[in-house]
């Protein structure tokens, strides 16, 4: 069973930060830390400079106000770390308790209600960060701590999809239906995974 205790190595677990699916139930954790332009560098995670006058605003106003900002810096780690590894990667930014924005090795990108938990949580270096089931600190503030109605919809085979998430809990947003449906692929997406699962059997 996991553990609830919210015991963090320092410098992880503070929103926003990116979750790198390393494979079905390991995951690693890249911080993210705002800077000011004329800051040192960070010595954790990746860094978002921002303008001097931003850096007395509350953390959680400005990962709203530098939200496509923030999705920027995570396509360019994705494509970064894809060209020097060669392989594809799957990535979620998460923003607050129920924003998670989702990065595909297809480039598909997908705004998301759930955000990754449970498995083994590692750092920068490999090393475990914490134990707990959450991949991030309790009693932070946040501007995405409700659900966002705008990302629901139903039209789906939920339990296939139930069956989808026990073998890879990485896809749990997938069947709480927190998937953006305004995409004109977006349900043909849903329903070609359902395909390749059923294929795969």
């Amino acid at each position: 069973m996991k553990n609830s205790i919210q015991t963090f190595k320092k410098g992880y677990g503070n929103f926003p930060y990116i979750i790198e699916r390393l494979r079905s139930g390991l995951y690693k954790q890249i911080p993210i830390v705002f800077t000011t332009f004329d800051s040192e560098e960070c010595e954790l995670g990746v860094s978002l400079a921002i303008k001097m006058e931003h850096s007395v605003i509350s953390r959680e106003d400005l990962i709203l106000i530098h939200k496509d900002s923030l999705v920027d810096l995570t396509k360019r780690l994705k494509d970064n770390l894809e060209n020097f590894e060669m392989v594809d990667k799957r990535m979620c930014l998460v923003l607050g308790h129920k924003k998670g924005i989702y990065f595909e090795s297809n480039n598909e990108i997908i705004e998301s209600n759930s955000i990754p938990r449970g498995g083994w949580l590692l750092g920068e270096n490999n090393e475990r960060v914490t134990e707990s089931e959450y991949h991030y600190r309790n009693y932070q503030s946040s501007n995405f701590d409700v659900i966002d109605s705008d990302l629901l919809s139903f039209d789906i085979d939920e339990e296939k999809l139930k069956q989808i998430v026990k073998e890879d809990p990485y896809r749990t947003f997938l069947f709480e239906k927190m998937w953006t449906p305004k995409r004109k692929n977006g349900i043909n997406w849903i329903k070609k995974m359902i395909e390749n699962s059923e294929n795969d059997n």
